[in-house]
């Protein structure tokens, strides 16, 4: 089956529901399940989509949520999607958000989650507010530039991957609220600087800042970037500090555990060398002469 594009015009006013504000091969709003349609918002729309944004609510595919292929915000689209309190609500296979406006999102109630949220706004105030439904987790999410929130409460995250378009420090900006039971399975930087009070259970920076104040780590290997390590009590199972600096005391001297400690010639781990406040049960030392 071909895929069909319906693109947001806005041409009447902010209503999702009317046919008006939509152009393309489908007719009338998307309002039904088919994982073969893209919603395109344009960059040209005369109005933004501010009313029946919950696609839950409106039982769209039977109550289950709209499930569109793709969600792409074009570039330059200077305009919101949804606001704060009323979110955008669907379950899109994949969101690629490349505007200047802000998108608020959550992915919708469900056996069905987002796959993949990719961020690359140049908005570097608030390019997303991202959350989920109880039983609608997100698989993935990329950011390479613009500022982005996820709420408090979120369900687990597979990945979370941060790189940059031209400044590794600023571009991407990341803030995570509080999840108490839940963690990001894997998280990459490349760059960019994360603030994170949800655990980050395996970890493989090259680059950027993250600063971390929730949960324990079993594999954090460091090539470069920053790592602040700000969880009293925390555990990392296994430190490869190739590159960069793994910040075990922070500004917070609070107790840790490393388990297995590999230094190399490269890399920095800030602790304390009597082990008072950061005991290390064994320690590798590669790549030192020791005649």
């Amino acid at each position: 089956m071909a895929v069909k594009s319906l693109q947001w015009t806005g041409a009447v006013d902010g209503d999702w529901e009317k046919a008006g504000n939509w152009a393309g091969a489908l007719a009338g709003p998307p309002n039904t399940d088919t994982t073969e349609d893209t919603l395109v918002f344009l960059r040209t729309a005369i109005n933004a989509p501010t009313t029946n944004l919950d696609r839950v609510a409106r039982g769209d595919d039977a109550g289950d949520g709209l499930r569109p292929k793709l969600i792409y915000i074009e570039p330059g689209a200077p305009y919101d999607i949804g606001a704060s309190g009323a979110p955008l609500k669907l379950k899109a296979i994949k969101v690629v958000h490349k505007g200047d406006g802000t998108l608020f999102y959550e992915s919708a109630a469900g056996t069905e989650q987002t796959d993949e949220i990719i961020i690359n706004s140049p908005n570097r105030t608030n390019a997303a507010q991202i959350d989920d439904n109880a039983t609608a987790p997100i698989t993935r999410i990329a950011v390479t530039s613009g500022k982005v929130t996820l709420a408090a409460g979120m369900l687990a995250i597979a990945k979370f991957d941060m790189s940059f378009v031209n400044n590794p420090a600023t571009d991407a900006i990341v803030v995570i609220g509080t999840q108490a039971a839940t963690a990001i399975a894997q998280l990459t930087m490349v760059g960019g600087t994360l603030t994170s009070d949800m655990e980050c259970t395996n970890v493989t920076m090259s680059g950027g800042t993250a600063t971390i104040t929730q949960g324990d780590v079993t594999d954090l290997i460091m090539v470069g970037g920053s790592y602040i390590y700000k969880v009293s009590g925390g555990t990392v199972t296994n430190l490869h500090a190739l590159g960069g600096l793994a910040d075990m005391l922070a500004s917070e001297a609070t107790p840790k555990t490393i388990v297995n400690l590999h230094t190399y010639p490269n890399g920095i781990v800030r602790r304390d060398l009597d082990e008072s406040i950061i005991a290390v049960t064994n320690l590798y030392e590669f790549g030192l002469d020791t005649e």
